[in-house]
């Protein structure tokens, strides 16, 4: 079931104010540059704002506007688009013949990576425990 876009931006922003569940924070908008009306109908998630509204409160809350659509906002871990970095750490290895291997060759190259991280004391398994 889709969730109710007035009430996602309504969390999130409360989310990105770092609100008390009791503190209506229409006054915090306000002084961040929010008019009055505008900060009410956020906040109560009743009724929809228009695309302006969305872009002066991400503005004024540091976010995209689209960020504040996003369901169940962590303010100290924002959703992003962006690809993160990716730093090659291996000088005498090929980055593209890696990313190249398929079938039995990359099973046999990530043995040995395994093995050999295991001998360094590296644990390479993903931070979500998922190998794939």
């Amino acid at each position: 079931m889709a969730s109710d876009i007035k009430i996602v931006v309504r969390d999130n922003v409360r989310a990105l104010l770092r609100l008390d569940p009791k503190e209506s924070g229409v006054s915090k908008l306000i002084e961040l540059g929010i008019p009055n009306g505008s900060a009410q109908r956020v906040l109560k998630g009743e009724t929809s704002v228009g695309l302006e509204v969305m872009s002066e409160l991400a503005r004024v809350l540091k976010v995209s506007p689209w960020q504040l659509c996003v369901p169940g906002i962590d303010p100290d871990r924002l959703p992003d688009i962006e690809p993160r970095s990716f730093r090659w750490p291996f000088r005498q290895i090929d980055p593209e013949v890696i990313t190249g291997l398929v079938g039995t060759k990359a099973s046999a190259v990530e043995q040995g990576l395994l093995i050999a991280l295991a001998a360094a004391g590296v644990s390479p398994r993903k931070r979500d425990g998922t190998n794939g």
